[in-house]
This record gives structure tokens, C-alpha cells and sequence, in this order.
């Protein structure tokens, strides 16, 4: 009973640390399925999305310095709270959703779509072709709601 009761502790005292983890996985899941290709709709919005990430960072970093000043340290939860909130919507709204996903002769292709960040009404597709670690293509396929996903298909003649 003891070790649920510290380890309850331990998870209250690092929330705002493992809230940050789990934001950061979240952004790296959103590179792996949309990398960077200058001025598209994934790569504006990622950056956004990890300016908002360093600013709760800060205010998170902050908060873990203050230990006299109590009534800071509630003002500083309540902040946090609110950019926690904020980063979750963000990322609810533009993180890409995967629409198809395939392996074909050891190459990773996702075909995604996702809100621009400046007119969340419209939905792009982008394609993305892994090769490796850091070689990848990535591709704007259209705007085209409502048109249903693409297939993959995989054909090793070619």
C-alpha cells in the first residue's frame, strides 16, 4: 500500500516533467509521419506547435525552480495548466492522422492528412517515403476532404 501511495506522490510532484515526455513523443510521432519540407502545411504547423511545447517548457522549468514562494508556485500550476490544455489542443487539431500506412522492400510509406494551421477548414493529404533514420521524401498530395484514403500498393517489380 505504501508503494501506490509514493508512487502517487512521485507521479503528483513530476506531472508537469512527464506531461512534457509525453508532449515531446507526440511531436516526434508527428515528424516521423510528416518530416520537414520547406513551406508546407505539416512543417508550419510542427514548428508552431513546438514553439507552444518551449513556452510551457519554460514555465514548467520555472515552476520546478520556485520552492519558497507558494503563492507563485499556484499561479505558475494554474499556467501551466493552461498552455498543458493549449499544447493538447493543438495538437488534437493539426497533428497529422494517418489515412494509409505500408512497408514495401524495406521502405516505409504514410499517407496522411491534416489541418493547415491558418485555415483549419481545409484538410491536406501528404505523402512521406522513409528510406532510414533520416532519409526520407515528403510529398503534398492535395486538398481533397471527403475523398477517402489511397492504398498502398506494393510491387516489387517496381
Amino acid at each position: 500500500m505504501n508503494k501506490v501511495i509514493d508512487a502517487t506522490k512521485w507521479i503528483i510532484q513530476n506531472f508537469f516533467s512527464l506531461t512534457i515526455v509525453i508532449l515531446v513523443f507526440f511531436y516526434l510521432r508527428w515528424f516521423r509521419l510528416t518530416p520537414f519540407v520547406f513551406l508546407d502545411d505539416p512543417t508550419t504547423a510542427f514548428i508552431a506547435g513546438l514553439i507552444l511545447l518551449a513556452v510551457y517548457g519554460v514555465f514548467v522549468r520555472i515552476f520546478l525552480r520556485i520552492n519558497k514562494h507558494i503563492s507563485l508556485k499556484i499561479i505558475l500550476s494554474f499556467i501551466n495548466i493552461v498552455f498543458l490544455v493549449i499544447n493538447s489542443s493543438y495538437l488534437h487539431i493539426h497533428m497529422p492522422r494517418i489515412e494509409t500506412a505500408g512497408k514495401c522492400n524495406g521502405v516505409t510509406i504514410f499517407i496522411t492528412n491534416g489541418r493547415p494551421l491558418l485555415d483549419e477548414q481545409w484538410v491536406y493529404r501528404q505523402k512521406s517515403i522513409w528510406r532510414g533514420a533520416f532519409n526520407y521524401e515528403s510529398y503534398f498530395l492535395d486538398y481533397a476532404p471527403g475523398d477517402g484514403p489511397r492504398e498502398i500498393i506494393c510491387d516489387e517489380e517496381k
